[in-house]
């Protein structure tokens, strides 16, 4: 039989492995929330909506059906507009592109298509380099264009800019292109 001091030790004992335990469990818990709001809050800044931040430009917004995206199916960049703005013959364009796909671009070429009262012209293009874009990972872009002529050719008003994904190169040195109508 335990006497009262030997009973109070016992009984310290295991307060102190429960307490033990219980400290244990509760770091181990700390640990989790902390990963699990970091892997949060780094998944949520690689999806913020770009479009959202994209600074307005200056200038009256083209008509709906001046400015457009060609939506290619099975193209893992995908663009949307986020801008325009048509003035005094110049046509502005800003848009925002998000890798939709499962690997890392590395290089992609976004060409405008410009038709004209007398013309069709696909010589207008942003190329990027350098920076790669991650699956799910998104940037802004612009392209800008002028009416009159085209490499010294008068082909008249400008009647529509439409935005095509031409090339992309990927991480692993894969290639896709846009064949030319």
């Amino acid at each position: 039989m335990l006497h009262g001091d030997q009973s109070d030790r016992l009984h310290l004992l295991s307060l102190g492995v429960v307490m033990k335990k219980f400290s244990i469990r509760l770091l181990v818990a700390l640990i989790t929330f902390v990963i699990g709001v970091g892997a949060a809050s780094l998944w949520s800044v690689g999806r913020r909506d770009r479009a959202k931040t994209v600074d307005q430009l200056t200038g009256p917004p083209c008509l709906s059906d001046v400015v457009s995206v060609d939506h290619q199916p099975n193209i893992p960049l995908h663009i949307s507009l986020a801008d325009t703005a048509c003035y005094d013959h110049v046509t502005l364009a800003q848009f925002v592109v998000e890798n939709t796909g499962t690997k890392t671009i590395s290089r992609y070429e976004i060409r405008g298509i410009r038709t004209y009262e007398r013309s069709i012209d696909t010589g207008l293009g942003v190329s990027t380099s350098g920076t790669t874009l991650e699956p799910q990972q998104s940037r802004d872009g612009g392209l800008g264009t002028n009416e009159g002529t085209v490499r010294g050719v008068a082909v008249g008003r400008l009647t529509s800019l439409k935005l095509s994904v031409w090339s992309i190169v990927y991480a692993d040195g894969t290639t896709w292109t846009s064949l030319p109508d």
